[in-house]
């Protein structure tokens, strides 16, 4: 595990300015973790981002599910760091800047809550989910998803929230 976060840091901030991406859209798949993962299995690599309009089977930490339905943001990021890298530091890194994007953007009060939540009025409006595989290089598959527009079904509005509801008009 990295002791030193500036290893981190330090490649953190690469894959924000010198990464070169490479998009790959469907418009319905299981989880767009696991196709991340069968693209990087087939030759893919650092700076694959696998999105999706929907997932049938999305997933959270510990196996829940979580459900992904049309007019979310669903997106999986593979990344390829060069030493072992603390996921709960890294996904704690991911979801402060989802909550301080949220922030910048829609001037709402976006926190996150350990260990891979972001929460705004208290209910979840985001989710990360890292999760790694070993074929020749490390690979971190990290998952987000947020709720831009999708309708919140009535069993889940204690807890979730969307960014339409906050603003109470849709997102662009």
């Amino acid at each position: 595990m990295i002791e030193d976060f500036s290893d981190l840091q330090t490649y953190l901030s690469m894959v924000g300015s010198k990464l070169r991406y490479v998009i790959y859209y469907v418009r319905n798949c299981s989880s767009t973790q696991d196709l991340a993962m069968k693209l990087f299995e087939q030759g893919y690599g650092e700076g694959l981002v696998v999105v999706a309009d929907e997932m049938s089977s999305g997933r959270g930490r510990l196996g829940r599910s979580w459900l992904a339905t049309s007019g979310g943001l669903w997106f999986t990021l593979v990344l390829t760091p060069p030493k072992p890298t603390n996921l709960q530091i890294l996904s704690l890194g991911i979801g402060s800047s989802v909550a301080k994007t949220l922030r910048e953007l829609y001037e709402v009060k976006a926190v996150v809550k350990w260990p891979n939540d972001v929460l705004v009025n208290g209910r979840k409006i985001a989710g990360i989910l890292i999760e790694g595989k070993k074929n020749l290089k490390t690979a971190l598959f990290v998952g987000v998803g947020i709720n831009v527009n999708n309708e919140i079904p009535g069993e889940l509005r204690e807890k979730a929230i969307s960014i339409k509801e906050v603003l109470k008009r849709t997102s662009p």
